[in-house]
C-alpha cells in the first residue's frame, strides 16, 4: 500500500501544505431522516456571523464559520470546466497513516450536527455514514442524517432537506452534495442561518464551506501511471469506462488520466471512453460495445469499481489489464484473484468521520482549521492483502454499523 500522490506529479502549483441511542426514521419528500442521540430540545444554529467569516456558537463562543484561505478562494472562483483539469489546492495532505490516526475532538457543548448524503445505496455512502456515526459517538454530539434512502437526491431535494435540518435546530452541517453547482445553493441556505458547513466527497463551488475531498483529477493521473506500472509505456490501445457524464468526480478522473497519457505516454491510445450511470449492467454494455469495435484493446480503466465487474468481461477480454478506483470487500477479492490488476482507494470513511470531527472543531472555537483537507490517494495491489488496519479504517464500513443505521 502506498500513497500515490507522493509518486505522481501534480499539474498545478496550488498551496500544499452521540452518543448512540435510538434511530428515528421518517420518510417523505425529504427522504430518509435518522436522528442519533438525545431527543431533547436542540440548540439552534450559530448566529451573528459577519463578513470576515467569523460567527458565534450557540453559547456565544466566537467561531471561524467560513474558511480564510486565499488559494482556496482562488480555486473556488474557477469555472467548473477549469476545475475538472486542475489539482485541488490542498491546505493539508495527510498520509494514509495520519488520516487513519485522526481523532475527533470532544464537543465542548451540546451540539447537533446535520449529515446530508444524496443516497445510502452502496458501499461508498454507507462507509461515509458509518464514519459519521462513529465520530458523533466519540465526540458526544447528536447527529441528524438525511438522504434519499436507496434513491439519489436531486439538488432541489437536498435544498429541501437543508431547510428540514435548519428547522430541526442543527449547529453545523456536513454535506455530500448531489453535484458541484447544486451544492452552492445548499451551502448558501445554511449560511443564511449562520450555520457552518463542511463539504465532503463531492465538491461544491463555494468558498464559504470547508472541504474534505479526494483529488479526483490527481486520481486519474495516478491511474494512468498504474497502467504503465502494469503494462509498461507501450501499453497500447485501451478503453475508459468513464462513469456519469454529468458528475464532476468522474469527469475529473477521466481528464486527469487523459492528460497524463498525453503528457508522458505517446504509445498509449485511448480508443473509447463511453459514459454511463453507476450500474454494472450499463458498464458492461459500454465495455462490450467498445471492445467489439476495438478487439485489440489491452487494458480498461474504470473510474469507479462499481461501474464494471471484472468477472463479467467476455472470455476474450479476461486477460486485459484492469485498473480501477475504489477498495471494498468485493474489489479486494478481485485484486486477490487477479481480476483487478491495481486500484486506488477512494477513502470514503474519513469523509464522514473527519467531516463530523471538523464540524465539532469549528463549534468548539478552534481557529486552525484547514480550508481544504485532501484525503490520501492510496494504491492497493494483491500484495497489500489482506487489508491492514489503516486500509480498513480508511476504506471500509466501520465495525458495528448496520444497514438500517444509514
Amino acid at each position: 500500500m502506498n500513497t500515490t500522490n507522493q509518486r505522481g506529479p501534480r499539474k498545478s502549483g496550488g498551496r500544499r501544505r452521540a452518543r448512540s441511542a435510538r434511530l428515528l426514521k421518517r420518510t417523505g419528500q425529504a427522504g430518509l431522516v435518522l436522528a442519533i442521540g438525545g431527543m431533547s430540545a436542540f440548540a439552534f444554529a450559530a448566529c451573528g456571523g459577519d463578513d470576515d467569516g467569523n460567527g458565534a456558537s450557540a453559547d456565544g463562543r466566537e467561531i471561524a464559520a467560513t474558511p480564510d484561505d486565499q488559494a482556496y478562494a482562488e480555486y473556488q472562483a474557477l469555472s467548473t470546466d477549469e476545475k475538472l483539469a486542475t489539482n485541488l489546492p490542498c491546505t493539508v495532505e495527510p498520509t494514509p497513516e495520519e488520516a487513519a490516526a485522526y481523532e475527533v475532538p470532544t464537543a465542548d457543548g451540546d451540539y447537533t450536527i446535520g449529515f446530508m448524503e444524496p443516497t445510502l445505496a452502496g458501499h461508498y455512502y454507507q462507509a461515509g455514514s458509518s464514519g459519521a456515526l462513529r465520530a458523533a459517538d466519540e465526540a458526544g454530539v447528536d447527529l441528524e442524517l438525511v438522504s434519499a434512502g436507496t434513491g439519489y437526491a436531486s439538488p432541489e431535494q437536498q435544498l429541501d432537506q437543508a431547510g428540514q435540518l435548519i428547522r430541526t435546530g442543527i449547529d453545523a452541517a456536513v454535506v455530500i452534495p448531489t453535484d458541484i453547482q447544486g451544492g452552492v445553493a445548499v451551502v448558501n441556505r445554511f449560511r443564511q442561518e449562520d450555520i457552518p458547513v463542511v463539504i465532503v466527497g463531492t465538491e461544491a463551488a463555494s468558498p464559504d464551506a470547508y472541504m474534505i475531498m479526494q483529488d479526483d483529477y490527481q486520481m486519474g493521473r495516478d491511474s494512468a501511471d498504474l497502467l504503465v506500472e502494469e503494462l509498461g509505456e507501450d501499453a497500447g490501445p485501451g478503453i475508459i469506462i468513464a462513469g456519469p457524464a454529468n458528475a464532476t468526480w468522474s469527469a475529473s478522473r477521466v481528464a486527469g488520466f487523459k492528460e497524463r497519457v498525453d503528457e508522458e505516454y505517446p504509445n498509449i491510445e485511448i480508443v473509447a471512453s463511453p459514459t454511463q450511470n453507476v450500474d454494472p449492467a450499463e458498464g458492461l454494455q459500454s465495455f462490450e460495445n467498445a471492445f467489439q469495435a476495438n478487439p485489440d484493446a489491452q487494458w480498461v480503466y474504470t473510474v469507479f469499481n462499481l461501474l464494471l465487474d471484472p468477472d463479467a468481461l467476455p472470455s476474450n477480454a479476461q486477460d486485459i489489464a484492469f485498473i480501477t478506483n475504489g477498495l471494498d470487500p468485493q474489489s479486494a477479492e478481485d485484486l486477490e484473484d487477479g481480476s483487478i490488476s491495481k486500484l486506488i482507494g477512494i477513502t470514503p470513511t474519513p469523509m464522514g468521520y473527519q467531516g463530523v470531527g471538523t464540524a465539532v472543531s469549528i463549534l468548539n472555537g478552534d481557529t486552525d482549521i484547514p480550508a481544504l483537507t485532501c484525503i490520501p490517494l492510496t494504491t492497493y495491489t494483491a500484495e497489500d492483502l489482506p487489508v491492514d488496519e489503516t486500509a480498513r479504517t480508511l476504506e471500509y464500513i466501520q465495525e458495528g454499523y448496520e444497514p438500517g443505521d444509514g
